[in-house]
This record gives structure tokens, C-alpha cells and sequence, in this order.
């Protein structure tokens, strides 16, 4: 897994910026704000944001293909956390969005999301408008994104074990909504617990969706160095996650 730096706040180009308060639905029993209440917040500032700059009508479906979180100083309940948001590289059909978190009792967690564009029709990976790919120049310098994979490792032998999934873990097109699978990586942290207590990071990759009817089995490897898993319907991973320390 690459361990470079996220991207610096920009010093030019379009930044959204909101808050919001942490509440108890987000949290764990030490008051941590969880990393699937992360994604939450990431999935909803990403709509703001897009109807912010006016193109949610045209650009209405995205696809999130990696999510990357970096908890340098964790938030907790009740904590007023500032969230702002911007392109920090694209592409035609795709962009990287970066969201940095900060609170006001020093909380400091810094995002990135990699969106696809999807044509609600085909669903394929569809073009920007050239007035929504006007808004990443500046804010990117002009950084050109390509895919590539950061979690590359088959799961290990051994028996792997079912997570069940609720009817209120798809989304309307009867898919694994992604706040969930950050629910699978919360399931597994008190494996690892010297992790929550250094900074790190935490990705997750999706490689193709889980729907409803399947069943979700999780692999787990845990070492001196991460929390790796893998999501697997059948033969097939679909998912993968790994929660590692921070240089």
C-alpha cells in the first residue's frame, strides 16, 4: 500500500467548506467518532458539494473506488468538526476528492476519495461536462489522475468467517452502501487496538459491488504492522481494507 502524503489544502481554486456536530449515532464507547461515521460525512459533503457548484442534476451518479482516511488526531462526541472539500486531481471520467476535517477541540482527520462518473443508463464510467472540469484546474494544480490500485495482496488460507448484512445496509440500487464496509473494518479494530492509539490511516478499496441476497464472508490477517481484510462473495474479493500506522 503507498504511504505518500495526502495533498496539501490548495492555495487557489474552489474550496466547499461546511460543519458538522458530532453526535452519538457516529461514535464508540470511548467517544471516538468511528470510521464509518467518517464515510457518512464524506458521502455527505461530496452531494453538497456537487450541488454546490450546480451540476448534481447533470452528474446525479458516482461510483467511490478507493476512500482514504488519515486520522492524525481522532474527533469525539460533541466535537464541532470543519470539512472542506476539493478537487485534487481528475481526469475525464474521474476525480480524487480531498476533504481535511478539523475540530475545535484539535481534532485533525484528512480524507480522499476517488469518485467515478457513471452514466445512470449504461453505467459506465461517463464524461464530465467541461463546465464541472473547470472547477479542478486550480484547486489540482492542474494534477492528472490515473487509477491504480493501492491494495494489490491475495487473502490468506484459512477459514474466513460471515458478516451478516441488514436491509438497511443497501442503498437504492440494491448495493453495499459504502458507510458499510467501513462498518466490517470497525468490526475488526479491537484486534489491533495499538492502532487507534498512534495516528494512521485507513483505506478501502472497492472492486466491485455487493448486492443484496449475497453472502459477505471476511478473511483477516493481523500483524505487527496492519489490519488487512478482505470482503469476499464466494471465490471473488470484492473489497478490500487495511488500517496501518502512520510514518
Amino acid at each position: 500500500m503507498t504511504t505518500e502524503a495526502l495533498s496539501g489544502l490548495p492555495e487557489r481554486g474552489r474550496i466547499y467548506t461546511t460543519q458538522r456536530r458530532i453526535r452519538a449515532n457516529d461514535v464508540d464507547a470511548e467517544r471516538r467518532l468511528r470510521l464509518d461515521g467518517v464515510a457518512r460525512y464524506l458521502q455527505d459533503v461530496a452531494f453538497d458539494d456537487l450541488r454546490d457548484t450546480g451540476f448534481v442534476k447533470s452528474h446525479p451518479l458516482w461510483v467511490l473506488r478507493r476512500t482514504v482516511v488519515d486520522v492524525l488526531r481522532p474527533a469525539h462526541f460533541d466535537e464541532e468538526v470543519r470539512l472542506r472539500s476539493w478537487g485534487s486531481a481528475f481526469a475525464d471520467r474521474w476525480c480524487n476528492k480531498r476533504v481535511t476535517v478539523d475540530g475545535n477541540r484539535g481534532a485533525l482527520i484528512e480524507t480522499e476519495g476517488f469518485w467515478i462518473n457513471v452514466d445512470a443508463t449504461t453505467g459506465m464510467p461517463a464524461r464530465l461536462s467541461e463546465g464541472l472540469l473547470a472547477c479542478f484546474p486550480e484547486s489540482a494544480g492542474g494534477k492528472r489522475l490515473q487509477w491504480r490500485r493501492w491494495l494489490h495482496e491475495h487473502p490468506p488460507q484459512g477459514p474466513t468467517r460471515e458478516f451478516p448484512l441488514r436491509n438497511t445496509d443497501f442503498d437504492w440500487f440494491s448495493h453495499v452502501n459504502n458507510a458499510v464496509y467501513w462498518h466490517v473494518v470497525e468490526e475488526y479494530l479491537d484486534q489491533a487496538p495499538w492502532l487507534m492509539a498512534v495516528p494512521h490511516r485507513a483505506v478501502v478499496e472497492h472492486l466491485s459491488p455487493i448486492t443484496r441476497g449475497e453472502q459477505l464472508d471476511v478473511a483477516v490477517r493481523v500483524d505487527d504492522t496492519a489490519l488487512t481484510l478482505w470482503l469476499i462473495v464466494g471465490e471473488k474479493v470484492r473489497a478490500m481494507a487495511r488500517v496501518s500506522p502512520l510514518d
